[in-house]
């Protein structure tokens, strides 16, 4: 359980940091 827990946590802040790379693209994209 704990191994998951690591695992899922580890996943919500790989999609939090692509999701700044993808929202500093777009601004990048756009301006």
């Amino acid at each position: 359980i704990l191994i998951h827990q690591t695992m899922f946590n580890a996943g919500i802040q790989y999609n939090a940091k692509h999701q700044s790379l993808i929202r500093i693209n777009l601004n990048l994209y756009f301006a």
